[in-house]
């Protein structure tokens, strides 16, 4: 692989590099031996440098060099996960479902449904942002306290994220004469139990005059 070759590559220039050091630094305290007692330590050292350096014996690099191989290593990791189109496309449609059961609560006049679909975190963007759970259900209630549904929305894309972790989902809002009021965008994120919630939302007024 092009990462393998490369990690290699960087290893052996400093080991290399390493070598030469030990070599100019044993010359030294042995240059006023003979020659056969130098070239004996130099010998000794050179083979207990590679035994300490070897690849197989990772753990004992420099901490520099083994950063830069576990980086790169980590990085071809995470690159053969990415999703496939079929798995976008799956999460896609989970969080379809999921935006079209959120607009149902509001046509079935469901506001014990509603809080299901928004995160503890949430935050509401309307004339004023609605910061947290409680604030956005507190928002909303009224919404919810007439007859027939004031509003309505429906998604008309969903784009996911490669972790599959959040998906942005947009579409338009309608008024009860089913006039185009609005364009939504909500950001929804997948918790730790595996429902999809609503952890920020936009409207933007839509001008039909246009």
């Amino acid at each position: 692989m092009a990462v393998d070759a490369l990690a290699i590559s960087v290893f052996m220039a400093d080991l290399l590099q390493v070598n030469r050091l030990n070599e100019d630094a044993t010359l030294r305290p042995c240059a006023s031996r003979c020659q056969g007692h130098a070239h004996a330590w130099r010998r000794a050292r050179h083979i207990a440098t590679i035994d300490a350096l070897r690849l197989p014996g990772i753990l004992a690099m420099r901490p520099a060099l083994l950063a830069c191989v576990l980086s790169l290593f980590a990085f071809h990791a995470f690159a053969a996960q990415l999703p496939s189109a079929a798995d976008l496309a799956a999460i896609a449609a989970d969080v379809k479902a999921a935006e079209i059961a959120f607009a149902k609560t509001m046509a079935d006049r469901r506001f014990d449904r509603f809080g299901d679909f928004v995160a503890d975190d949430a935050v509401f963007n309307g004339s004023k942002p609605h910061i947290g759970k409680a604030a956005v259900l507190d928002a909303w209630k009224g919404f919810f306290g007439v007859a027939p549904a004031p509003f309505s929305w429906a998604p008309d894309a969903v784009a996911p994220t490669a972790d599959g972790g959040y998906a942005i989902s947009t579409g338009l809002a309608r008024d009860a004469a089913g006039q185009v009021i609005s364009r939504f965008t909500s950001l929804w994120r997948k918790d730790a139990d595996g429902h999809w919630r609503v952890v920020a939302d936009q409207g933007v007024d839509v001008d039909c005059a246009r």
